[in-house]
């Protein structure tokens, strides 16, 4: 299995610009052939989100560009992109961080997104207040 590592400058806070810096990565490594392609944690927020996480809205903008960046590489090999989520669940802390991967259409999955999150232990946010 072939993986490629993502070296993203991302910026906190710059979806948008974050979004463009993983698909041109992306695109890069493609040339490679891999068989996934791995983004840092929180790649697409930004790191360290910090205060923008408490931001109105931040959290689901991020969401919604995620859904058109993976559309947008729905052509390229499976990527993990680093990201952060609500905890839906009612218990424990308000955000999760975790990857979400898009399938690539070779894999007859072409635009449909899984997830998965760190386990309830594990954070990068080291005050209660940005977790």
């Amino acid at each position: 299995m072939k993986i490629a590592l993502l070296q993203v400058n991302a910026v906190a806070g710059d979806l948008a610009g974050n979004a463009d810096r993983i698909a041109a990565g992306v695109e890069e490594a493609a040339r490679h052939r891999p068989d996934l392609v791995v983004t840092p944690e929180l790649s697409l927020p930004g790191c360290p989100p910090r205060d923008l996480l408490l931001e109105r809205g931040f959290v689901e903008r991020s969401l919604a560009i995620l859904d058109d960046l993976a559309a947008d590489l729905r052509d390229a090999p499976p990527v993990l992109v680093g990201f952060a989520a609500p905890n839906l669940s009612g218990t424990g802390r308000p955000l999760f961080q975790g990857p979400r991967r898009s399938f690539a259409s070779a894999g007859g999955r072409s635009g449909s997104l899984s997830v998965r999150r760190s386990s309830a232990g594990v954070t990068v946010f080291p005050a209660r207040r940005w977790s």
